[in-house]
């Protein structure tokens, strides 16, 4: 009977390990997911179409290194001014969905923590 119950176990835990992946952070640049889906564009040389897209509703994207696409799940508008700026995820992650929990940006040679709103979005500066 123990056999069966760690048998048991360990289904359920490989079965539900992809939706649990957990806070591991996540480096990339900040892309808008349309441009990037339909002709790679990227880089500073995107930077402004990048932060139109991204202000205008485009989903917001994490490119990796490796050239893995994320998707950030919050408003695409709250990343606008990150747009192919380097930064740093970590939060819930499901398939190539990021919930960001924690996001900093890489400035000045020292990744700075940015606040998020209630969406996972970092917030607007107030004025």
């Amino acid at each position: 009977m123990t056999y069966i119950k760690w048998l048991s176990v360990t289904v359920l835990v490989l079965a539900l390990a992809p939706f649990a992946m957990g806070a591991d952070a996540i480096e990339g640049e900040v892309v808008d997911s349309g441009c990037f889906m339909r002709n790679g564009s990227h880089g500073a040389d995107h930077q402004e179409c990048a932060a139109r897209c991204l202000k205008n509703g485009n989903p917001a994207g994490l490119l990796t290194d490796d050239g893995e696409l994320f998707t950030l799940a919050a408003a695409a508008s709250s990343y606008e001014s990150f747009a192919a700026k380097r930064i740093k995820v970590s939060g819930k992650q499901i398939d190539r969905t990021i919930f960001p929990e924690t996001v900093s940006v890489w400035e000045n040679d020292a990744w700075v923590e940015v606040p998020l709103n209630e969406y996972g979005g970092p917030q607007k500066p107030k004025e």
